[in-house]
């Protein structure tokens, strides 16, 4: 051994919370803990810890930095009796882990030292007989050389916090943390979620097919497509560094030679009356060998169980090709099946429409006065009532209560904060919120491809085009099978002014769907910004086929050469003009291609309508290329002062 590294770790002298400290509260972040009194409490309120959990994060408290080994811990909490103190000390971990939000890979409060045991690492603050003292959180006492390979792994899981901690630090402490509005009146500060970093990218990728549903009851398909889901989101989790898993097309295609691969994760789901059986197979690249199977059967009450299983299994298993530490993979039941069931099957229910969609909010209804300490299930409440019929205002203050009550519940809820953030973006202008919620997901979530997306969407409006497309190009990277994302990139470096490039991401979006709408358009623009409006004539005639041009105006088309995108630009302003009716909220798409066929009153207009409508795309109206030509007019200026955007 080479002396440094985790496995050679040596613990800092630091004050240490002990034996009479731990008598009252010890606090930590927006957590304070009572070892005597047994009760973990997050801003004020109780956190559910079982016995056995609390009493190893008192222990690993009670040590103020130092590193306490595992045998120790076992011996603390089960002392000799004849038990399985090693799973058990791995499920007491994993449930301190879930309930504090922090991450294995980069470690808030505990550390993992592989081969040793466990650090609490966070600043502490102990209360004893009213005099506060404060605890430094542990550091290294000497760095590895760079480059030495024990300290690669280490440094990789590390990377993001040491960053962020040194981003602080050089703008003077500015970013000192994010607050979130909870149900009640209160607010809840978590500076863990500021500032979140763009590290390197995963060095292996992991891919999810569709799990096929071999029931025959159809409309049971949520248990493949939620157990698909969840085996995602929980192995995207384990270390974001290291790994990106994204899931393949719901067409069933396989994408073959598209991307490089790592891994390919397959599974089936059979569903006989009350009996669940899951199956999975894990493959060495796309049509490559099969490294690993596994089969269970079950009761359906018992399929979470049996999920996570399934996840440390295929976490065993990776780490063991990838060379990676997944030893602390697990999905922490927090709630009973049921609970988790109603989840399923109501997300099922909206995301596949049809007769079940409109059902699906009373579900969710129904099952959060049932279990209202379920956050995930606040969370699908909250996607439901803002897809549901009625007047915006109503559908607005109602999903954002349920977003509360899921953040209260868990402030580490990434999907709640991207919600959230969209809504604040999109609909509500609040760039300041839209910016403390879409850091938050992309903090939290740091393998989540729209998590990414979402930021970059911020960071373009506020003309930080730099980090945007940095923002996209990682989403990309996690989700490089989305046709949309590729899209979607070549549009963020258009608005930064990188037309060329914009060109070839676009036929990158064309590569994997050559019926690719937005890429398309984005072509149509970026070959006219470019100057070279005759190279986009090919994509003004697929465009126009697709929004269902006849033929014999499409050959005309054709006909014109450079002449055919101005012609292309009036005859969608016509069709939008005409299909307004239908659907307001295009009133920004109407104000773009009057813009572009060079009415800037007509334009002017149509955006002045759009801004009453709060169209979805206004965010976006002080940087789009588009409206280049309105910049210096009087009403243009007007509204984006309006916008806060100016």
């Amino acid at each position: 051994m080479d002396g440094y590294g985790d496995d050679a770790v040596t613990p800092v002298s630091v004050p240490t919370v002990t034996g009479s400290a731990l008598e009252d509260e010890v606090r930590f972040g927006p957590f304070a803990l009572d070892c005597r009194r047994g009760r973990l409490l997050r801003h004020g309120r109780p956190v559910p810890l079982q016995p056995q959990p609390l009493r190893v994060l008192c222990e690993l408290v009670r040590a103020g930095g130092a590193v306490v080994d595992r045998e120790a811990l076992q011996q603390a909490v089960w002392g000799r009796r004849h038990v399985d103190a090693d799973l058990g000390l791995n499920q007491c971990i994993r449930r301190i882990r879930t309930v504090l939000g922090d991450r294995a890979g980069t470690p808030l409060y505990i550390e993992t030292l592989r081969g040793r045991g466990y650090r609490f690492v966070a600043p502490t603050t102990a209360a004893v007989t009213g005099v506060e003292i404060e605890h430094a959180a542990p550091v290294a006492s000497t760095p590895p050389p760079a480059g030495t390979p024990a300290s690669r792994s280490g440094a990789r899981r590390r990377l993001g916090m040491i960053v962020a901690t040194a981003a602080i630090l050089a703008t003077g402490g500015l970013l000192q943390g994010l607050r979130f509005e909870s149900a009640d009146s209160s607010s809840l500060t978590d500076t863990r979620a500021s500032g979140p970093v763009l590290g390197a990218e995963p060095t292996h990728r992991l891919a999810v097919r569709p799990f096929v549903d071999l029931g025959e009851a159809r409309d049971r398909g949520y248990v493949a497509r939620g157990l698909r889901d969840e085996l995602v989101a929980t192995l995207a989790a384990i270390a974001p560094e290291e790994l990106a898993v994204w899931t393949l097309p719901e067409d069933g295609s396989s994408m073959s030679g598209a991307v490089d691969v790592d891994l390919v994760l397959d599974g089936s789901v059979l569903r006989l009356d009350d009996t669940v059986q899951v199956s999975l197979q894990l493959h060495r690249q796309l049509g490559g060998r099969t490294l690993w199977a596994a089969s269970r059967e079950c009761q359906a009450g018992e399929l979470l169980t049996v999920q996570t299983e399934l996840v440390e299994a295929v976490a065993e298993i990776l780490g063991r090709e990838l060379d990676l530490d997944f030893s602390t993979a697990s999905t922490e039941l927090e709630h009973e099946p049921a609970a988790w069931q109603a989840f399923f099957d109501a997300r099922y229910r909206r995301l596949t429409g049809g007769v079940g969609a409109g059902e699906a909010r009373e579900v969710l209804r129904r099952a959060t006065e049932r279990y209202p300490d379920f956050a995930r299930g606040w969370l699908e409440l909250a996607r439901a009532e803002l897809t549901s019929d009625g007047p915006w205002t109503g559908r607005n203050l109602a999903t954002r209560e349920a977003l509360d009550r899921a953040l209260a519940l868990d402030p580490a809820l990434a999907e709640a904060h991207l919600l959230r953030a969209d809504i604040a973006f999109f609909h509500d202008w609040d760039w300041p919120a839209a910016e403390r919620h879409y850091q938050a997901a992309a903090r939290w979530a740091p393998g989540r491809a729209d998590a990414h997306k979402g930021y970059a969407f911020w960071l373009s409006s506020q003309k930080r085009h730099v980090e945007a497309v940095a923002r996209v190009e990682r989403a990309v990277f996690l989700d490089p099978v989305s046709t949309r994302l590729q899209a979607d990139l070549g549009f963020f470096l258009m608005r930064a002014g990188r037309w060329q490039e914009s060109v070839e991401a676009c036929r990158q979006a064309l590569d994997l769907d050559p019926s690719s709408c937005p890429a398309q358009v984005c072509l149509i623009e970026a070959y006219t910004l470019l100057g070279q409006p005759q190279a986009a004539v090919e994509h003004v005639v697929a465009e126009m086929r697709s929004r269902g041009a006849g033929e014999a105006l499409l050959r005309e088309i054709s006909s014109l050469g450079a002449a055919a995108v101005p012609r292309y630009f009036n005859w969608s302003l016509e069709r939008r003009e005409t299909e307004e009716e239908r659907d307001r909220r295009r009133s920004i798409s109407v104000a773009r291609d009057a813009a572009r066929a060079g009415q800037p009153g007509l334009a002017l207009d149509w955006l002045e309508r759009a801004e009453q409508e709060r169209s979805f795309f206004m965010p976006f109206v002080g940087i789009d290329p588009a409206f280049r030509e309105l910049q210096g007019h009087d009403r243009f200026v007007a509204l984006l002062e309006r916008l806060r955007l100016e």
